[in-house]
């Protein structure tokens, strides 16, 4: 085992997730000082992801140019000023910030799977669950901190939104690093460009298998970051404060670094990926129509939630890995599973925030949810095949 490789790929998941999540609990705030509906509220949370479909698209030419390492280390930077931008006191700076925050996220999204597949070709499963651990593990210290830590600051929400900034320039140090050895291995200052394989692109965008796993990465992520962002709301409607609603998400995520290992364990043992997807879709269906039916349970559900929610994406990232048989081919596989799947996803918290603005009612939102775990089950049914798109590297 790497483990200085191991160290570096779970300090740069620890910064793929908490800038997001902490935007949900303090929503409502944010809503009310600056006056947004909402659907523009829903527009402000679903920005990042919109970000990460669009950089996807584009993110593999500048890459291959730059190389893995270096393109991370100036996404990382990236990072941090868009972080750094959200403490400004205008408006724009909220938008602006945030949008770079998205930009930023978006290309390390689309780097992680290339650097497992990389670093760690026979544990894909395995490592790609402790990476999502750390993405759980720093989401649920980032929603725990968000009402306290505003609170303490006068109701300054801005404050909140930044404390993953630590993280993130703990990450830029440990990357500049890595980048300082690759270069003195290489022997050379320049960066290393990424062999191109342009015969492997085209076969992964015709590839039906490539498509089921952009459906899985689209529809979970579609999930994920609509609940994140609405939660809160949906919970204070059904009686609980704003505060329990943050522990209750704070809780699932705790529980979905259980979660997340468990599953990566399966995965690394069983080789046909079908069981695992579809079983975590259905059981992810019924959650939704337990909240529907006993919304007093929330405090269970929402857990149970995090719970299963959070393996998703590691089994999502794995099925990238899996199913690609080269480190070029995951490469093009997740910038194309995170362009379109993530540009899904964005129509999520502006739909949800839509359409409660027209129905005035959650248990509509929650039935909406009902059918996208309907939806991930047959895409997962098909992406959890054991084989690939082209024959597997030597």
């Amino acid at each position: 085992m790497n483990w200085g490789a191991l160290l570096n790929v779970v300090v740069l998941a620890a910064t793929l997730r908490a800038a997001i999540v902490a935007f949900g609990p303090a929503a409502q705030r944010i809503g009310d000082d600056l006056q947004l509906s909402g659907a523009s509220l829903g527009l402000l949370g679903s920005l990042p992801i919109l970000m990460f479909g669009l950089v996807a698209l584009v993110v593999n030419k500048p890459v291959r140019v730059l190389g893995f390492d270096l393109a991370a280390l100036l996404a990382l930077v990236a990072l941090a000023l868009g972080l750094a931008t959200r403490l400004l006191p205008d408006a724009w700076a909220l938008w602006l910030g945030t949008a770079v925050i998205g930009l930023s996220i978006g290309i390390l999204n689309v780097l992680a799977p290339a650097f497992v597949k990389r670093d760690f070709p026979t544990r894909l499963p395995l490592i790609t669950g402790i990476y999502a651990s750390a993405m759980a593990a720093t989401a649920a210290i980032s929603i725990a901190l968000v009402t306290p830590l505003t609170i303490a600051v006068g109701g300054n929400w801005r404050i909140a939104l930044t404390t993953s900034l630590p993280v993130v320039l703990l990450a830029i140090g440990m990357q500049a690093a890595r980048y300082a050895r690759e270069r003195r291995t290489a022997g050379s200052s320049a960066p290393v460009p990424v062999d191109v394989d342009k015969h492997s692109s085209a076969r992964v965008w015709r590839s039906p298998l490539a498509w089921a796993v952009t459906a899985f990465m689209g529809l979970q992520s579609l999930m994920f970051y609509s609940f994140m962002t609405w939660a809160p709301s949906i919970e204070v409607a059904s009686g609980f404060t704003e505060a329990q609603a943050n522990v209750h998400l704070s809780v699932g995520q705790v529980l979905g670094i259980f979660g997340s290992l468990i599953i990566a364990a399966v995965m690394q043992r069983v080789p046909d990926h079908r069981i695992v997807a579809v079983g975590i879709a259905v059981a992810g269906m019924l959650l939704f129509l337990a909240m529907l039916l006993w919304p007093e349970l929330f405090p269970i559900w929402t857990p149970l939630l995090g719970f299963l929610s959070t393996p998703l994406l590691g089994v999502a990232l794995a099925l990238i890995g899996e199913r690609a048989g080269s480190t070029h081919e995951a490469a093009t596989l997740s910038g194309m599973a995170q362009s379109i799947g993530y540009i899904i996803a964005a129509i999520g918290p502006v739909f949800v925030g839509g359409l409660f603005d027209v129905t005035g009612s959650w248990a509509t939102v929650l039935w909406s949810f009902v059918g996208v775990f309907v939806l991930l089950a047959a895409a997962g049914f098909i992406a959890g095949q054991n084989r690939t798109i082209s024959p597997r590297e030597a």
